[in-house]
């Protein structure tokens, strides 16, 4: 009853909403762009890995799915991400 009186909740058929789209668009990234991606995923990889050979990935699935963040805004911006994967994380001891 609380929660009804101060929460407002807009179901899909109250709101109009456009239709959904997905755009895949691919770029060329510039040598030093690439570079940077390459080590990055490379980087990525070897964390992952390292997770599986664990069997930790379900613990650490934020963090995987931040790696996939940050090798996509590699594509948009090199300033959106630091250049090393492992500064990304206060500890890099994997768990």
């Amino acid at each position: 009853a609380l929660m009804g009186t101060i929460t407002l909740r807009r179901t899909k058929n109250l709101i109009s909403l456009p239709p959904k789209m997905v755009e895949i668009s691919f770029v060329d990234l510039s040598m030093d762009e690439r570079e940077l991606y390459d080590k990055m995923e490379l980087d990525a990889k070897t964390i992952v890995q390292e997770y599986i050979h664990l069997n930790s990935v379900l613990r650490n699935y934020s963090t995987v799915l931040l790696i996939l963040l940050r090798l996509r805004q590699i594509c948009d911006d090199v300033a959106l991400c630091p250049g090393d994967i492992g500064s990304l994380f206060p500890s890099k001891n994997l768990e």
